[in-house]
């Protein structure tokens, strides 16, 4: 046992201890104190909240949970509450943390939580706030776990990452550079390189840096990673990074700091990237940010505003001593205030996340506290000392906490010594919890003697699981038979004689097998143990992970006093979850990544987030998706132990994409199974990533229905040709006098979204709407706008509608073609810039997928296009595509520029995949193309055939679009053509196994088909 004189303890807090002290099963002391620690909540959060009000009221910041039927959930209401709390309660709050989204209680004006710290009715603030942004209570107990996981850090031997940043800058005018970005940056990583930083890492979209560097940094592991630049709702290109199976960071889970336009939302039902990453992971398998500091509103010109609060708050951090993150950011409110008494760049910062969070700013250090490990009841000053590496620790934080009955709290001097006054009533265990800058948490315990006569409890047990009943891992597991030898301890100070202790439980997964043990005599103030077998308990295989046993131990001496004492086993079972996935690809284009048409090697990493081991663990990967192949379906893992991770590295999968959009999600599901276990796991696998040579897809929805496809993007048969097609002086003339639309009739229907529109509205500023409209605004926005007219944003901008040439407009009935030509079109903004381009509408004869027209814009100058957008808008106002707006271009847009076409078509890309089976391609009637057999191998036969004698061509290309074998290119009669391919490339060297794409063109007719090529 503990010596009673002083107690040396170097334990980290984890939550099973303070369960087991028996801080999680009783309120704190005297709660009609108050609280320091304030959480306003749903009432259905409350559960997941707990863990939470416990942690922080054992370190010694005592916390109260109130549900919103008792605070209200107006932005008035809640702010009502708290004033009250903080002007009435004895123990005020200090810290105030709104858990639930905005739909549940908004921000005040909908974009400023500060609101709710403003004590005084002015804007600054006199209680930190912050937000956990959770829709329901499962996202409630993910932002627990990572807030846990985060402060009370276990010993790791990955530590580096406490010591690594990252700044992420984003010029979006390259020739006029913001003067703060960059020096904003280098200030702060002059900060992390002055406090001992390993890594400061610079990210800068101008050196060519992107998503992919920033991806690499967060899985990592970073302790800060921060972004200065142009921003809305997500951090913008090259560093538009979004919460999702590519975040692999688990544990490492950084402070992300969004120093730009808006990113945060406190509007309801909204949802940005400042949510979203705090949202991510689960309480189970971490991940994503531990907090997100951003901003809610936009300005045109606020970068030295923000400037301001970036420094202020690193500053804070690093050189003043504020180790708590609420803190730190109200220091940067208050440096910009300072400079420039501003509200409302003062109010637009919001802290997603803990209020309270103990910061790390440099690798977590043990601590080694001293004080008494037993005492006796009643009023009595406790001593501790907190040191660290040897040297004393000051301002840490020291809580002694001991059931409903002792509560008391002080901080260690500059000797790191602290008197602690206390008055326990009765023996038993006090906790004591020591916390502070850069410590990692200690937990430690004394003994409260009785005094006179005898008092028997529960100390403490063993587990020994060695075989045959168990695995030797100390561990009390499903399945497994244990013993436990066990400690009893007398608090009084008399002895107790001939101690016979009866074990015994009502729980269904335990069974007590061995359930009485003698002690002989315990005596005052001293523990006595069973024999070494102890007791004997065999627990159910079906026993979930965690499952906590009760059990009772009824104590009887030689004097027939019988004492009750209990306690609690934890099980240990595994719990197997999909963790992250790694692709090995060096048969293909070894880009790390399964692309379409790529066959690939699988590495897949399974977490075991439960505390039992999972022993030969095996795993079959299948996927519901005809477009993923499953080569090698199985893989074998060995053991992976609690709270660990394993791969198949050994055993790895193979599967082979087809040909599909790019970044297009495969749902699959991992059947595992372990000894005395098994589940399922679905994940899903991206493949490829959207670039240049893409299409667009409509959205934000899945499936999208339009797809916009440009002349660069040679891997897809929709891919359009550059013909300009000139009107001037051919077609009819529109003369505009002022901003206006004129409404066409159409010679044909034109279907777009499902409605059928027989006139168009043409205005001068750039843009057709279906329909009848005398919509004419110059002013442009992203799509889709939520609001407008639907549109076909040819080259959307302010145009002087008196200048140019005027709009033209033709009925092509021989090539089935609608045309509107906007010829040399003046911009207002810059009278001596001009631009001419044009949109073309097919007819019916043209329909794509689901009956829906088919059009298109040219492009036949390149004079500015710095302000414009381009895109379409369905008639809802809610899906749509922004190919640019505003010089801001889409992922997979090709820059505008002279002989430019972007086609717009319901036929989605490789949409013939989606069959089961490969299927011969058919075109008009009487051509047709087929691969045999499909898959093939070294002797594949082309079969082509067409209604007509012409020059044919059939060609070979891989994923990407590249050719890679031709197999004829010659004039063949009518009928049927063959082809053998062997599998080779055109000079001669064997192909990876992988998809490709077969096209044979015959004249003006195409026809493509995917070949899965097997060696």
């Amino acid at each position: 046992m503990d010596s009673p004189a002083v107690c040396r303890l170097g334990k980290s807090l984890g939550l099973g201890l303070l369960i087991s002290l028996g801080l999680a099963a009783h309120s704190p002391a005297q709660p009609s104190l108050g609280a320091r620690y304030l959480i306003i909540a749903p009432d259905s959060f409350v559960p997941a909240l707990q863990p939470l009000a416990q942690w922080k009221t054992a370190k010694g910041m005592l916390a109260r949970i109130v549900t919103l039927d008792q605070t209200g959930n107006t932005p008035q209401q809640v702010q009502s509450y708290i004033r009250n709390a903080y002007q009435t309660w004895p123990t005020r709050p200090e810290y105030v943390l709104i858990a639930c989204s905005p739909a549940c209680v908004p921000g005040y004006t909908w974009d400023n939580d500060c609101y709710y710290g403003n004590m005084s009715g002015d804007y600054r603030m006199e209680i930190s706030v912050g937000r956990f942004p959770a829709e329901n209570a499962y996202e409630c107990r993910t932002m627990v776990a990572k807030t846990l996981a985060y402060e009370q850090s276990p010993a790791s031997s990955d530590t580096c990452w406490h010591i690594q940043g990252t700044t992420c800058v984003g010029e979006d005018n390259p020739g006029n550079p913001d003067q703060y970005y960059l020096t904003d940056s280098r200030f702060v990583r002059g900060l992390w390189q002055n406090a001992g930083y390993l890594k400061t890492e610079s990210l800068y979209n101008l050196a060519g840096d992107s998503t992919l560097q920033l991806i690499a940094a967060l899985n990592e592991g970073r302790s800060f990673i921060t972004f200065r630049g142009v921003a809305g709702v997500y951090w913008y290109q090259p560093f538009d990074i979004r919460p999702d199976t590519s975040w692999n960071n688990r544990g490492r889970m950084p402070i992300l700091v969004g120093a730009t336009c808006q990113t945060v939302t406190l509007y309801p039902a909204q949802s940005m990237f400042g949510d979203q990453s705090v949202r991510f992971g689960s309480p189970e398998a971490l991940g994503g940010a531990v907090a997100y500091l951003g901003t809610s509103r936009n300005w045109m010109s606020a970068s030295e505003y923000r400037s301001a609060v970036y420094r202020g708050l690193f500053t804070a951090l690093f050189t003043q001593g504020i180790s708590r993150l609420g803190p730190a950011l109200e220091r940067g409110r208050l440096n910009m205030d300072s400079l420039y008494s501003d509200s409302a760049h003062y109010e637009e910062w919001t802290l997603l996340g803990d209020p309270e969070l103990n910061v790390w700013t440099s690798v977590p250090h043990d601590a080694q506290v001293s004080h008494p490990g037993g005492i006796s009841p009643g009023a009595q000053t406790f001593p501790v000392t907190v040191r660290s590496g040897g040297l004393p620790v000051s301002g840490a934080l020291v809580c002694l906490t001991m059931d409903s009955t002792v509560y008391a709290t002080e901080t260690t001097d500059a000797s790191g010594n602290a008197q602690l006054a206390v008055a326990p009533v009765h023996p038993g265990l006090m906790s004591i919890v020591a916390t502070g800058r850069n410590l990692r948490p200690y937990q430690g315990r004394c003994v409260v003697f009785g005094s006179g006569g005898v008092t028997l409890a529960y100390l403490k047990h063993e587990v020994n699981d060695s075989p045959p009943g168990g695995n030797g891992d100390t561990l009390v597991g499903q399945g497994e038979t244990v013993r436990l030898p066990l400690w009893l301890l007398n608090y009084g100070d008399s002895s107790a004689r001939t101690v016979v202790a009866t074990l015994a439980t009502t729980d269904s997964f335990a069974q007590v097998l061995d359930s009485t043990q003698t002690f002989g005599t315990v005596p005052g103030h001293d523990s006595a143990l069973t024999r070494e077998s102890g007791f004997r308990v065999h627990i159910s295989p079906t026993c979930p992970d965690a499952h906590v046993v009760p059990l009772s131990l009824a104590c009887r001496d030689s004097l027939e006093t019988v004492q009750n004492a209990g306690f609690q086993l934890a099980i240990a079972a595994p719990v197997l979850e999909y963790d992250y996935l790694q692709v090995m690809d060096s048969s293909g284009n070894n880009n790390g990544r399964l692309d379409p048409g790529e066959t690939a090697e699988l590495v897949v990493t399974l977490n075991n987030a439960g505390h039992g081991p999972a022993e030969s663990t095996r795993v079959i990967l299948r996927s519901p998706d005809s477009r993923l192949t499953v080569l090698d379906s199985f893989g074998f893992f060995g053991i992976i132990r609690g709270g660990n991770s394993g791969s198949d590295m050994s055993d790895r999968f193979l599967v082979s994409a087809a040909m599909m959009m790019p970044e297009t999600n495969i749902p699959c599901v991992l059947d595992i199974s372990a000894r005395d276990y098994q589940t399922s796991a679905p994940f899903v696998i991206r493949v490829g990533r959207v670039g240049r040579n893409d299409p667009i897809a409509d959205g934000p929805r899945t499936p999208s229905l339009y797809y916009a496809y440009d002349d660069v993007d040679s891997a897809y048969p929709e891919r359009p040709q550059f013909v300009w097609q000139e009107l001037r002086d051919i077609g009819t003339h529109v003369t505009f006098r002022r901003d206006s639309s004129v409404v066409i009739d159409l010679p044909f229907t034109f279907n777009y979204y499902g409605q059928t529109y027989r006139q168009v509205s043409i205005c001068n500023n750039g843009f057709i709407v279906p329909g009848a409209s005398s919509y004419c605004v110059r002013d442009n926005v992203s799509l889709p706008a939520g609001a407008g007219v639907p549109m076909l944003a040819v080259n959307w901008d302010g145009f002087a509608p008196m200048l140019g040439h005027g709009v033209w407009y033709q009925h092509d009935s021989a090539a089935h073609r609608f045309i509107v030509e906007w010829d040399s079109m003046v911009y207002r903004t810059e009278s001596d810039k001009f631009e001419t381009f044009e949109a073309i509408i097919y007819d019916s004869t043209v329909l794509a997928h689901w009956g829906c027209s088919v059009f298109m814009f040219q492009y036949l100058t390149d004079n500015l296009y710095l302000s414009s957008t381009c895109g379409m808008q369905d008639p809802s106002h809610s899906i749509g595509i922004t190919s640019v707006y505003n010089n801001r271009y889409d992922r997979a847009a090709a820059y505008l520029a002279p002989g430019r076409a972007i086609k717009f078509t319901t036929n989605a890309p490789f949409a013939a995949l989606a069959e089961k089976k490969t299927l011969p391609a058919h075109g008009p009637s009487g051509f047709s193309l087929a691969v045999l057999p499909n898959p093939a191998g070294a002797n594949a036969l082309v079969q082509f055939s067409q209604p007509e004698p012409a020059r044919v061509s059939v060609e070979i290309y891989d994923a990407s679009g590249r050719l890679v074998r031709t197999l004829a290119s010659r004039f063949q009669p009518a009928g049927t053509s063959r082809f053998a391919w062997n599998g080779l490339d055109r000079s001669g060297r064997r192909l990876p196994q992988g998809i490709y794409i077969c096209r044979a063109c015959a004249g003006t007719s195409t026809l493509s088909i995917p070949v899965v090529l097997l060696h």
